[in-house]
């Protein structure tokens, strides 16, 4: 006989057990069944019956422990590109270092082919004649004349030469007794000039003492004097007109042996050349 509804809620809520649901095992003594077990993997085996499963729950071959860092010489080294605006200043360094090699030879090579083309070559200066018509000493005063011819000899093929200044002195030793300007000279390719020099003492006020009076009687009582006659000159050496170029020089003639025919009075004329 069938129980009323009633009486089967009153069961339930009294902590009856549920009924059975339909399509799953029963449990066993009480307890839950256990999970299922995961589909096997495609291409390994399933695991062996009585042993636990994988402790992965996605990979059976997955190491279970925690994998030790890789040693420190198996790292490999870190290497920093050059920055693109160091890489392009060092490439302008070097251009700019080359043009100036390269500016730096050219101006060599250009010196040296014009010194090829138009290469100088020092002129040669003689004294050829140098007369004394006036020297005496009177009263510790020097007063004197002199007049020189000085030859410039231009070895230069290609070069003439033009002085537009010079000036000439007269020493005795090293005591300067007279000075004079010279006009100017030109002088053309391997060709001669001559300065025509006459000079007279600076002040025939100067006191002779100043200038070794007693050594310049001594010698003019011998009748002998040397003088030593001292340039300076400034000029172009010129190749038509296509090159120029400024050149100065000094020019030195010394031991230059005056004779006096007599001892007062007389004229002295030069007994040896001399060049510079």
């Amino acid at each position: 006989m069938a129980s009323p509804p009633n009486e089967d809620q009153s069961k339930t809520m009294s902590g009856g057990p549920y009924p059975p649901v339909p399509g799953y095992p029963q449990p066993h003594s009480g307890y839950p069944p256990p999970p299922p077990q995961p589909p096997p993997y495609h291409g390994y085996a399933p695991p062996y019956p009585g042993y636990p499963n994988h402790p992965h729950p996605h990979h059976p071959n997955v190491y279970p422990y925690t994998a030790p860092p890789p040693a420190a010489f198996y790292s490999p080294g870190i290497y920093q590109s050059m920055p693109p605006e160091q890489g392009s200043r060092l490439s302008l360094a070097r251009v700019i270092l080359w043009m100036m090699i390269i500016l730096i030879f050219g101006a060599f090579l250009m010196s040296f082919l014009t010194w090829l083309i138009f290469g100088s070559t020092i002129p040669a200066f003689r004294v050829e004649s140098l007369t004394v018509p006036i020297f005496h000493i009177d009263n510790s005063t020097i007063t004197g004349k002199w007049e020189a011819n000085i030859t410039v000899t231009n070895l230069n093929k290609k070069l003439d030469i033009f002085y537009y200044y010079a000036e000439t002195i007269i020493f005795y030793e090293d005591d300067p007794l007279a000075m004079a300007s010279l006009d100017p000279l030109h002088v053309g390719k391997n060709e001669k000039g001559t300065f025509v020099a006459k000079l007279s003492t600076m002040n025939a006020a100067d006191k002779a003492d100043d200038i070794g009076l007693k050594d310049i009687e001594n010698d003019r009582k011998d009748g002998v004097l040397i003088f030593n006659l001292r340039m300076a000159v400034r000029g172009r050496i010129a190749s038509g007109t296509v090159w120029r170029r400024q050149t100065s020089m000094r020019v030195f003639c010394d031991n230059l042996e005056v004779k006096f025919a007599a001892a007062h009075g007389a004229v002295g004329t030069l007994t040896n050349t001399n060049g510079s």
